[in-house]
């Protein structure tokens, strides 16, 4: 799904137009960035750092869609439009590189 271009932009379209999924989403994302703040230890390295500022983000991501969805919409559907596989992908390498760095724990 994330790397489809066409049915990646009709779920971003829903997405944006559903008040119940946008707080919906906004509610998961708050929630891990949380957890993760929470949970996670700020010393350990560059990668906990890493981890911590994408755990910061994702709770400012969740309030931003829980408090006002269309300033985030607003934001997200140029950087969509223009390069939506590329964002897909680069989810995907980052997840990748994530998961290696943690198994061989660097």
């Amino acid at each position: 799904m994330a790397l489809g271009a066409v049915r990646f932009d009709r779920m971003l379209q829903e997405a944006e137009r559903s008040p119940a999924l946008s707080f919906v989403a906004g509610m998961l994302t708050f929630l891990i960035g949380i957890t993760i703040v929470l949970i996670h230890p700020w010393g350990g390295g560059w990668l906990a750092v890493i981890v911590s500022l994408i755990g910061w983000a994702a709770l400012a991501e969740g309030l931003i869609l829980l408090a006002a969805p269309r300033v985030l919409w607003a934001c997200a559907r140029p950087m969509m439009a223009r390069a939506e596989r590329l964002w897909g992908w680069l989810a995907v390498l980052i997840g990748i590189g994530f998961l290696a760095a943690g198994w061989c724990h660097i």
